[in-house]
């Protein structure tokens, strides 16, 4: 019988038109007559309702071109692929019947494509008596054979027994997987839609059936007036969008997540879920240590496809060593042959692999491992789509290596930093660091990140160099020494004479490390010999006061217990009790932590800090909750509401805080009370503290002898006021004003803090307001 060449679909004598490797839903019960009702959810189980025996004779031309309508519907956005489907059988189960559906995309085996390219089938969607059933299979070879039916040509069987015995070719399908399931779920006939692009097969939809009637030449007419065929345009569209979400979803990451490892985490479990595939891992190219890191891996299957953690693979070695050396992808069909490739088995049940590099400023950074438990899973369309998506993310990629290098260098502010490559070429440096190698101001300006930038450029306006930007470090060396130092690397700390872009020689201490936060770059710091001087002189500070407190804190100690021990036995003397407990309240206020000591020389170093809006109510709680109890109680805080915002540093504020109040709590006697109130104006705050000083007989300096006590007490509250010089430069360097004032029996410290400038309100540890 000769078929009549229709658009999507062809009958041969067979009753089918293609072999696809799924088919559709179960529909005995069509034949015995129900019809199916969609309830338009993928989750739910299709419901039935009786209706009278199919027609035998062809439909009524006004029912098919409602059910080319309803078809259509059944395809709206907003709803997943699979539901699309499910919507579509149920309006198919009206005008035939059928027990397997499937739905299936379409892939050259090559990227060049010609007529004798074999053709490969992937499956999407598959179910059987309503129910899904697993594709057994990424991809089915088709023969060429198949691909010429497509193109036009009939194709002469009854069944499908029949139709492997049409032509030699098909009948090696047989061992297909996927043909293989097909005959085992019992199928005797199909029928197949298929929509093309570009005068190429782009997707099908196959109906099979179990038993029954083979399909028919009126079946073939009823779905060519369905316009299935074109309808199948609209779910491969919901595929590739949903493909498309998947690679804006892989961008996205990088945004979501600040560090590497959340991101391998989620990309090799999205990856295994999107493409259906078994295994995949990132490996690290580390180029420092010659070798290939285990980042993170997932296992989708049950198959034995897990590496042990922490794996290693030296450079050359394997697949991955080919992927670094040629930069391009590189896929095994089968792992268990012998591959020029040099495939390592690792895993017990890997048979084949697709490794694609990733790369970073022109250097492969990592490589994807993608494993299979089955021979020749990756094929080249999972080359092209994973090469769409690792070309798309490498852009994002190079944004958020941007970011982290930026923040490596915001992390050393204080010192000159550079970053070298792989090949000792410098990256990106800062500020200091292009002081100190003799930099154009254009290396200064749009390759660092310094709030000092500005000031660093107008000192050397008038002294341009040549661009440093690409060169060796290593050539900055003034002597063989240095060069040494910078081409090798990995130093703690060594001093260096460098000679600059502009000719002069500067003195530096050089230290470097590879960086794993800023994608294994090897990152330079180098600082001048005035800032080693503060830095060496902070080391020292910190041996000489552990010193100095493990030499005090003992004796201390041991005073306090002693004082303790003689409140015990001074009988009722109330006069004695309240010295020797003022005596223990002020040794237990000696004990100054190196901390401290550190905090006090950074004030005096850099009293401005880094202003921003905040709250001095939250500040001043957040130190009154960490006073002892005792100290707490003696403190009373009044405010005047609304209390707005300083422009301040927070470490500065809470330093004054903490010194002022401190102070007074430790020069006073125990009953005295402290009292803080707050206050401000549309252009500052206030911050008023008082405490009151009895001056009792017993402690008023008598003439001709003068009370030690009282005397001691004196001198404190002239340390205090010597101290706050201090708290007075980081007040008066952040636009404020401080006034003391000491009067008989009392002690006032005032301070003001300006308000943030216009457009710069919002504050830093304020809780956000909520409607």
């Amino acid at each position: 019988m000769q078929t009549q060449p229709m658009t999507g679909l062809r009958m041969s004598d067979c009753g089918c038109t293609q072999l696809d490797p799924w088919y559709g839903t179960a529909a005995a019960l069509t034949e015995a007559g129900a019809r199916p009702r969609c309830t338009g959810t993928r989750d739910t189980t299709i419901s039935w309702r009786l209706a009278s025996p199919m027609p035998r004779n062809a439909p009524d031309p006004l029912e098919l071109a409602n059910g080319a309508l309803e078809l259509r519907r059944a395809c709206d956005s907003g709803q997943s692929c699979e539901v699309m489907l499910d919507r579509m059988l149920s309006v198919l189960r009206g005008f035939l019947a059928f027990d397997i559906a499937t739905f299936a995309e379409y892939a050259m085996e090559s990227p060049t494509p010609s007529a004798a390219t074999p053709l490969l089938i992937r499956g999407r969607y598959a179910v059987d008596d309503g129910k899904p059933f697993p594709w057994p299979a990424r991809w089915l070879h088709a023969p060429s054979g198949i691909m010429d039916w497509t193109e036009g040509k009939d194709v002469a069987a009854s069944d499908i027994d029949r139709f492997f015995r049409f032509d030699p070719s098909f009948r090696a399908l047989r061992k297909n997987p996927v043909v293989e399931a097909y005959l085992a779920r019992g199928v005797r006939s199909f029928i197949v839609a298929v929509h093309r692009e570009d005068g190429r097969p782009a997707c099908s939809l196959t109906l099979a059936r179990k038993g029954g009637p083979f399909f028919t030449e009126e079946d073939r007419r009823a779905l060519s007036a369905l316009e299935l065929a074109d309808t199948l345009r609209l779910v491969l569209a919901a595929y590739r969008a949903k493909s498309a979400a998947f690679h804006m979803e892989i961008r996205d990451l990088f945004a979501q997540h600040a560090r590497p490892e959340p991101v391998a985490r989620i990309a090799v479990e999205r990856l295994c879920e999107q493409f259906r595939w078994d295994y995949v891992a990132i490996f690290r190219v580390a180029h420092a240590r010659a070798r290939f890191e285990l980042v993170q891996q997932h296992n989708a299957s049950d198959k034995k496809l897990l590496v042990h953690e922490g794996y290693t693979q030296p450079f050359g070695a394997g697949v991955l060593g080919q992927v670094l050396r040629t930069g391009s992808p590189i896929r095994v069909e089968d792992t268990s042959k012998r591959s020029r490739h040099g495939y390592i088995q690792i895993a017990d049940d890997a048979r084949s692999c697709l490794c694609y590099p990733i790369v970073l400023d022109g250097c492969v950074e990592w490589i994807l491992d993608c494993e299979s438990s089955e021979v020749g899973a990756f094929q080249q369309p999972d080359e092209a789509e994973l090469g769409i998506l690792v070309g798309e993310a490498q852009k994002t990629i190079a944004l958020w290596f941007e970011m982290r290098l930026n923040r490596a260098l915001l992390e050393n502010i204080d010192q000159g930093v550079v970053v070298v490559n792989q090949a000792n070429r410098i990256m990106r440096l800062n500020s200091m660091a292009a002081q100190l190698l003799g930099a154009s101001a254009n290396d200064r300006a749009i390759k660092t990140i310094d709030p000092d930038e500005s000031r660093a450029r107008d000192e050397f306006r008038a002294r341009e160099a040549p661009s440093i930007q690409g060169e060796r470090l290593d050539r900055f060396g003034a002597d063989e020494d240095a060069k040494a130092v910078l081409t090798t690397g990995h130093v703690a700390a060594k001093p260096l004479r460098l000679r600059g872009a502009d000719g002069l020689e500067r003195n530096v201490v050089a230290s470097s490390r590879d960086a794993e936060d800023a994608f294994n770059r090897r990152i330079w710091r180098l600082t001048d010999p005035k800032a080693w001087d503060w830095v060496t002189a902070l080391e020292y500070m910190r041996t000489t006061v552990q010193g100095v407190a493990q030499q005090t804190r003992g004796p201390l100690l041991l005073a306090n217990a002693l004082v303790s021990r003689a409140h015990g036995r001074v009988g009722d003397n109330p006069d004695l009790r309240g010295l020797l407990s003022k005596v223990r309240a002020s040794l237990l206020k000696t004990d100054i932590t190196y901390e401290r000591l550190v905090d006090g020389l950074e004030v005096e170093r850099r009293p401005l800090g880094a202003p921003v809006a905040a709250d001095v109510k939250v500040a001043l709680d957040a130190f009154m909750n960490e006073l002892p109890e005792e100290d707490r109680k003696a403190v009373t805080v009044t405010l005047a509401e609304p209390i707005p915002a300083a422009w301040v540093d927070p470490s500065r504020l809470r330093f004054v805080l903490h010194s002022t109040i401190g102070y007074l709590l430790a020069t006073r006697l125990p009953e005295t009370v402290i009292t803080v109130h707050l206050h401000g104006g549309p252009r500052h705050v206030a911050v008023e503290l008082t405490t009151s000083v009895h001056c009792d007989d017993d402690f008023m300096p008598r003439s001709g002898a003068a009370d030690p006590v009282a005397g001691a007490r004196a001198g404190a509250q002239e340390a205090t006021a010597h101290a706050l010089s201090a708290v007075r430069r980081v007040i008066e360097s952040n636009g404020g004003k401080l006034k003391i004032t000491r009067r008989p029996g009392c002690l006032a410290i005032r301070f003001t803090l300006p308000a943030p400038p216009r457009g710069r309100t919002r504050t830093a540890g304020r809780e956000p307001a909520h409607a």
